[in-house]
C-alpha cells in the first residue's frame, strides 16, 4: 500500500507529540510549585521574625526589662528577662539555617549590640545577611543572589 502525499501526523506521531508536551508541562508545574512553596515559607518565616522582634522590643521598653533572642539551628526563641513571661518561638524553615548559633540581648531601652548573621542554604551558600543595627533595635535583611 502506497501513500502518495502524506501531509500531517500519523496517530503514533500525534500520541508521541502529545506525550512530550504533557511531560514538559508536568515538569514545569512541579518546579513552579517547589519554588513557590519555599519562597512562601521563607516569606512567612521572615514576617514571623519581624513580628516577634517588634513585639519583644516593644515589651522590653514598656516593662523596662531585657529580652534575649536565641538563634538556634532550627528555631529562634525570644525569651523575656524574667523568664516568667511568654516566650515567642519561630521555627526556621528546613531550607535555611543560621551560620552561627548566637544569643542577642534587647536591652530595656531597646538597644541591641550590632551583629551580622549569615543565613545559609542547605548547601552552605549565603542566602540572606541579617545586620543588627547599632543604636536602634531593628535589623536590615539583604537577600544574596
Amino acid at each position: 500500500m502506497k501513500y502518495p502525499n502524506k501531509s500531517g501526523f500519523t496517530v503514533v506521531e500525534l500520541i508521541v507529540y502529545l506525550g512530550v508536551i504533557a511531560g514538559t508541562l508536568l515538569i514545569n508545574l512541579t518546579l513552579i510549585r517547589v519554588v513557590n512553596v519555599s519562597s512562601t515559607q521563607e516569606t512567612s518565616f521572615w514576617r514571623s521574625v519581624h513580628n516577634s522582634w517588634t513585639e519583644a522590643d516593644n515589651d522590653a521598653q514598656l516593662h523596662k526589662r531585657a529580652y534575649f533572642v536565641q538563634i538556634q539551628s532550627h528555631q529562634i526563641v525570644f525569651v523575656p528577662g524574667n523568664q516568667k513571661e511568654k516566650q515567642f518561638l519561630v521555627e526556621i524553615p528546613k531550607e535555611l539555617h543560621p551560620g552561627k548559633v548566637i544569643t542577642l540581648r534587647i536591652n530595656a531601652d531597646g538597644f541591641v549590640s550590632p551583629n551580622t548573621i549569615n543565613w545559609l542554604t542547605k548547601d552552605g551558600r549565603v542566602k540572606y545577611v541579617q545586620k543588627i543595627q547599632m543604636g536602634w533595635s531593628g535589623y536590615e535583611l539583604e537577600k544574596k543572589f
